[in-house]
């Protein structure tokens, strides 16, 4: 596992590794408490990884909804990001929530 520091106007830790997925919890109970997140990924690699990550969450007393997009660079536009903020209005998500990207590229 690889711990990397990223000092911008707030520090922050970026954990890289094998088999994180199945103590994504345990990473990010460090620092953040049990609430409400949004897990947003790609069709793709939410059909490999997407329900393991939240089975983790919700064991760990976390509140998810998830949103997933069709994988490609035509996903790539203003549409999603609206249909991404629309999710969270709708899950009822605060600026107190936070966000997971499960992915690379357009997802992050």
């Amino acid at each position: 596992m690889l711990n990397l520091m990223v000092n911008t106007s707030q520090s922050y830790e970026v954990v890289i590794g094998k088999g994180l997925l199945s103590d994504i919890a345990l990473e990010i109970s460090k620092v953040k408490a049990p609430g409400k997140c949004i897990i947003v990924s790609d069709d793709i690699v939410w059909a490999l990884y997407g329900e393991s990550a939240k089975s983790s969450l919700i064991d760990a007393g976390y509140e998810v909804c998830e949103f997933i997009f069709e994988n490609g660079e035509h996903s790539k536009n203003m549409e999603t990001v609206l249909s991404i903020l629309e999710c969270c209005f709708e899950n009822h998500l605060t600026r107190s929530d936070f966000a997971i990207a499960l992915g690379g590229g357009i997802v992050g």
